[in-house]
């Protein structure tokens, strides 16, 4: 769910490395976000003196002008190497991948849906390839690039990202970097459900044609047995907002969310779903549902919750397990062979 769920979270933690999404975060509680003022001006590149290229400067600036937040520092770059940005911590939500999920892919596909509707070769190319989630030029959906909360967009060519009322935050010699002051949180709670058609072109017609509104106030379920299960718990009181869900504990395989419902809703964590991971609504097991392609989405009733992700991989567990009764097994074998050999070696009575 890049780093995926980089992706998102990745795309992906659990198929590359439990530390694939940027997973050298530990465990903490993390801060609210600064306010960037007009003194803050001073610290941008050319203004400030900084030479370096627009990464360094990003990394030695960015903890003076904003506390960092993990449900909304996510990187889009446009141009440039994918996934250098691993050693300042943040994720990216592009990049190359050996393997994520399909359904990231067709995600990504929708957010760089206006790109690939004017360039037939590289439509051709990124839905004939499944392990590059790179942009094509700066056209991109603003309310996906806004729903996975890609607060920063890092541009190192001759890109105009399509994001309206993006801010410059660093210009230099290699790019510049420009933030999105409007980005919906890595968890929120969306109070309704909207059935999608299988297969790839309604998700990605689903997702292209609706708004940011819609988007914060409900979730695209293609999965009908998910959906009815989902709509059952919610009932009918429409789409909008829920209430409001907040991160405090964020670890490569666990994440803790709490959640205050002001109805029933669908708990969102625009991390990337994948079979091993598990949730918890207040210590009681709940499936997982995929919602918007590919990410993460948890009934919760009305009132305050703690939901826990957990990724326990039986399928891993499982390998373990079989690999732990091989050994076992040669150890007796070869235990049972060699008593077997002195039984029938020759008795001595000594030397001649």
């Amino acid at each position: 769910m890049s780093s995926l769920d980089h992706e998102l979270g990745s795309a992906d933690r659990h198929h590359h490395s439990k530390a694939g999404d940027g997973g050298a975060l530990g465990e903490r509680t993390w801060p609210r976000r600064g306010v960037v003022g007009a003194a803050d001006d001073a610290r941008v590149p050319g203004r400030s003196g900084c030479r370096e290229g627009p990464i360094e400067c990003f990394e030695q600036n960015r903890p003076e002008i904003v506390d960092v937040r993990i449900d909304v520092d996510r990187v889009l770059s446009f141009g440039g190497r994918p996934n250098d940005l691993a050693h300042v911590g943040m994720l990216e939500v592009g990049g190359y991948e050996s393997l994520y999920p399909e359904t990231y892919h067709v995600f990504f596909g929708a957010l760089i849906g206006p790109a690939l509707d004017h360039d037939p070769f590289h439509y051709a190319y990124y839905w004939g390839y499944g392990n590059r989630a790179i942009t094509f030029g700066g056209r991109v959906d603003p309310e996906l690039v806004a729903l996975v909360g890609s607060r920063w967009l890092l541009v190192r060519d001759d890109s105009v990202p399509t994001v309206p009322g993006i801010i410059e935050r660093f210009r230099g010699s290699g790019g510049v970097v420009y933030e999105v002051p409007d980005v919906l949180p890595r968890a929120f709670v969306a109070a309704g459900v909207r059935r999608v058609g299988a297969g790839r072109p309604a998700m990605v017609d689903g997702l292209r044609t609706s708004s940011l509104e819609e988007l914060r106030g409900s979730v695209l379920v293609v999965d009908p047995v998910q959906a009815a299960a989902l709509e059952a718990r919610v009932g009918g009181s429409g789409a909008g907002d829920a209430g409001s869900a907040a991160i405090v504990a964020y670890a490569p395989d666990q994440v803790t969310i709490d959640v205050e419902a002001s109805r029933s809703g669908v708990l969102v964590l625009t991390d990337v779903m994948a079979p091993g991971w598990v949730a918890d609504v207040d210590g009681n097991r709940t499936p997982i549902a995929v919602v918007d392609s590919a990410f993460r989405g948890v009934p919760v009733d009305a009132g305050d919750h703690r939901v826990v992700f957990r990724y326990e991989p039986t399928f891993t567990y499982l390998g373990f397990a079989l690999a732990l009764a091989s050994f076992v097994a040669i150890l007796v074998l070869g235990g049972i062979v060699r008593w077997w050999d002195r039984r029938d070696a020759p008795a001595t009575s000594g030397p001649l």
